[in-house]
């Protein structure tokens, strides 16, 4: 179960001296820097949370950089501006540019380059939380490293909505009071990240976690359920759950498939949006809804609403 607060802070750096000195200071990164442009500042702001790291980073001015000593993260980087990044892994090439979202494996980074006037959003994640989403999913250890796709087209809803997600998180979510006070709301919305990155993002194991799995018995199903009533107001993600009923995680999700019709995560949310309609009727007109539906973990209000008349009919 994650307990972890919100850590928030800027970087505003008018040299490339400066962004040099921010990288070995917060994440043990060098980078040598040279300037194309001239760069009269780079600025990100940063909210770190659940051992995830969620920025905002832009530039007025071009550089190029090499990697003496890499993070050994993998990073997600959505463009917000008409700018083109090129960096360099080993024997792979990346290119961020509008439209689409670009996963970088961080540790084998050597070199790269930044057109002028940059703008993105990232989302910072050390490998060894990537590995336990993919590993947990599988029910099983990887044998192999996770290799990712390095493009995915925004184009695509299910990206587009991941990167609208990203960024209304950081614009309105992550800087809230009631956010930063409610682990229950950080770890949801942690768990939902990863199992996004796990799901939906290709990589090595793709394939392996979309194929068949032996469901749980209806007395494991049962704990399954029994477990997510009576820790409600807990930041419990699926792998709890999973542990609780003696199963696999895609064993769980099958079961719940199959019993229904939604995953094992769905259904949390269902019996907590029963909370929130309980608590917002007890209370009568008066009811702070969005104070309410915080505190049961729901840290996105548009989302919160479209949950809450899709499983209601009717608006909280």
């Amino acid at each position: 179960m994650l307990e972890i607060p919100v850590v928030a802070f800027s970087a505003r750096c008018d040299s490339l001296e400066a962004v040099e000195d921010f990288f070995v200071r917060q994440w043990g990164q060098v980078h040598r820097l040279a300037s194309q442009e001239n760069l009269s500042f780079w600025h990100a702001d940063f909210y770190h949370f659940s051992g995830l790291t969620l920025l905002s980073a832009r530039s007025d001015g071009a550089y190029s950089f090499t990697t003496e000593v890499p993070s050994q993260n993998m990073q997600i980087v959505i463009p917000r501006s008409d700018c083109h990044s090129v960096t360099r892994a080993g024997h792979d090439t990346y290119h961020c540019r509008p439209g689409f979202g670009t996963v970088i494996d961080m540790r084998q980074v050597t070199r790269g380059q930044t057109s002028g006037g940059w703008s993105d959003v990232q989302l910072s994640m050390p490998y060894a939380v990537i590995e336990r989403a993919v590993s947990r999913n599988l029910g099983y250890q990887p044998k192999k490293r996770i290799v990712f796709e390095p493009a995915f087209s925004l184009s695509d809803p299910r990206h587009s909505f991941f990167a609208s997600y990203l960024q209304s998180l950081f614009d309105a979510t992550a800087h809230l009071p009631e956010f930063r006070a409610s682990p229950l709301a950080i770890a949801s919305t942690a768990d939902a990240i990863m199992q996004y990155v796990a799901n939906f993002l290709r990589h090595t194991y793709s394939e392996h976690m979309h194929s068949a799995a032996a469901s749980a018995d209806s007395s494991k199903l049962m704990r399954a359920t029994d477990f997510m009533a009576a820790h409600l107001h807990e930041p419990i993600v699926v792998e709890d759950v999973a542990n609780a009923a003696g199963v696999s995680i895609r064993a769980l999700q099958m079961a719940f498939r199959d019993k229904f019709d939604c995953t094992p995560m769905q259904y949390l949310r269902r019996l907590r949006l029963l909370r929130v309609q309980d608590e917002v009727a007890a209370i009568g007109p008066h009811a702070n809804v969005k104070r309410i539906a915080m505190r049961w973990g729901f840290a996105h209000w548009r989302l919160f609403k479209t949950y809450y008349r899709n499983e209601f009919g009717r608006d909280p």
